[in-house]
């Protein structure tokens, strides 16, 4: 399925803007280029590469800006098809008080019959058959559900449905059927631009003097760690789970104190060498 109904205005102008920086960026510098213009023009594609680039935290900036419904579930290597097309629940009919069982609908039959963007965490490590079913959605083919009461209900693809995948792997690693069903696969290995904007340069000065000068009176304290432990927090309110993402910038908000700061240390100079 590839139709091209989400192609909004804006959408086409955010694409001629990303095509524009390819062609000004050194050959080595042109990773997030890629993948905006993938995110502009592939109806489904993959971003992988190292992790803590920022790939699923960039792409949910992007998808707030043009197509804010998008669903995000966690899905790991023993999640079940039920999981993603609908689940039997115990619910308490309103107006008798009883309990009864319903279905309640799974995030990837949602985002395939509404027309939302469904975001899939290390979409290659799925369980084989949540690949199966993803790869029913990427072929827009009906996807059936058994519904209480009902009976099997079928779900045909809304034309904005869209599927973005992250993985940490390589493509190399990729099961042939999603290689192939992805419109475009993008490697990540630059540290996302708009991540180092996240946080107010001041207070960030405050954060490096803190953690990495040797003169521990320039540790900061009280209102301005709440300012920290608060940007920290907002990027971690953007994961599914609540949990903050193994990324250098959100570990060293947190470093309140200097044995952590330390740890963090030697993450932080390697990615801060690449990062430019």
């Amino acid at each position: 399925m590839n139709t091209e109904e989400w192609k909004t205005p804006a959408l086409r102008k955010f694409t001629q803007a990303a095509v524009a920086k390819w062609a000004e960026a050194p050959v080595d510098k042109r990773d997030w280029c890629r993948a905006a213009m993938a995110f502009g023009t592939a109806q489904n594609f993959i971003l992988y590469g190292v992790p803590g680039t920022g790939k699923s935290y960039t792409v949910m900036q992007w998808l707030d800006a043009f197509a804010p419904d998008y669903v995000r579930p966690i899905i790991h290597d023993q999640s079940s098809a039920d999981e993603l097309t609908g689940v039997k629940v115990q619910v308490i009919d309103p107006t008798t008080g009883n309990s009864k069982f319903d279905t309640h609908i799974g995030p990837l039959v949602d985002a395939y019959a509404n027309g939302k963007v469904f975001l899939w965490d290390e979409m290659n490590r799925a369980s084989e058959e949540c690949l199966t079913l993803g790869f029913l959605a990427l072929d827009g083919l009906p996807i059936d559900v058994d519904i209480v009461g009902e009976g099997v209900r079928t779900y045909k693809p809304h034309p904005n449905f869209r599927c973005i995948g992250f993985s940490n792997d390589h493509v190399d690693e990729f099961p042939g059927g999603l290689k192939r069903r992805m419109h475009a696969k993008v490697e990540i290995n630059d540290l996302a631009p708009g991540l180092w904007d996240a946080i107010p340069k001041s207070l960030w000065k405050l954060v490096q003097a803190s953690a990495f000068e040797e003169d521990t009176a320039k540790r900061i304290t009280g209102a301005e760690w709440q300012l920290v432990a608060q940007w920290a927090q907002d990027l971690a309110t953007k994961q599914p789970d609540g949990r903050m993402k193994p990324n250098v910038l959100a570990a060293l908000a947190l470093a309140t104190d200097e044995e952590r700061a330390e740890q963090i240390h030697a993450q932080w100079e390697t990615m801060k060498a690449t990062a430019r």
